[in-house]
């Protein structure tokens, strides 16, 4: 518990207090553990975007240089 409790305190310096306030202010995550699971979880969606953004990159650079 300790531990976990040491690693929760060096993500929330890591991540900037004002970042994590949206958790807090918006989805009503109270505990620093929610705020980081709430964080890391948009970060798993978001990050679920990259590929079709590649993707639209990709074809709009081709389009370009064939025209």
């Amino acid at each position: 518990m300790e531990k976990e409790l040491v690693k929760s305190k060096n993500l929330m310096n890591t991540v900037s207090l004002a970042r994590l306030a949206y958790y807090e202010e918006y989805l009503n995550c109270i505990s620093n553990k929610e705020k980081l699971s709430a964080y890391f979880a948009h970060q798993d969606l978001s990050s679920s975007f990259f590929p079709i953004i590649q993707m639209l990159e990709i074809a709009l650079r081709n389009k370009i240089h064939h025209e």
